[in-house]
């Protein structure tokens, strides 16, 4: 009987436990998502063709930045070189030293001339917000 006291005891303890910790984890995951932007709202993406290009444009959230090396462009699964404007330099804590873009980027991918006439785009990049979330990579594709 005393054996049968003691392990209803430590069940109830070890439930109680789980619970308080249940809740803490919920709680931590509530401050996470007040504190850090969907990376849709951390880096706003237009895209806009033009005549003989296409222009990307980030409006890049406060307390944000993209990072130019994890820049790609794709224009029918065929990678493109723009020229970027240099962005800011800094110590970053993950990839070293890096050019990183604040406030806003605007990237123009001059339209290759084989290109067909509905143009596949696909854009990769990656970003952080300086409180320290660093982002996935993203990718996003556009049909022009």
């Amino acid at each position: 009987m005393k054996h049968s006291i003691t392990c209803i005891v430590i069940v109830a303890a070890l439930l109680l436990n789980v619970s308080v910790v249940g809740g803490q984890l919920r709680e931590a995951g509530d401050l996470l998502d007040s504190q850090f932007l969907p990376v849709n709202e951390a880096f706003v993406l237009s895209v806009n063709a033009l005549d003989a290009s296409v222009e990307l444009r980030w409006d890049i959230a406060p307390g944000h930045y993209l990072y130019r090396s994890k820049l790609d462009f794709e224009f029918d699964s065929v990678t493109q070189k723009p020229e970027i404007a240099p962005g800011e330099s800094r110590e970053d804590e993950y990839f070293g030293k890096v050019e990183v873009y604040i406030d806003q980027l605007v990237v123009n991918l001059p339209i290759p001339d084989d290109s067909s006439e509905n143009i596949q785009v696909k854009v990769t990049y990656q970003g952080c917000a300086e409180a320290g979330l660093c982002y996935i990579p993203q990718i996003r594709e556009f049909s022009l």
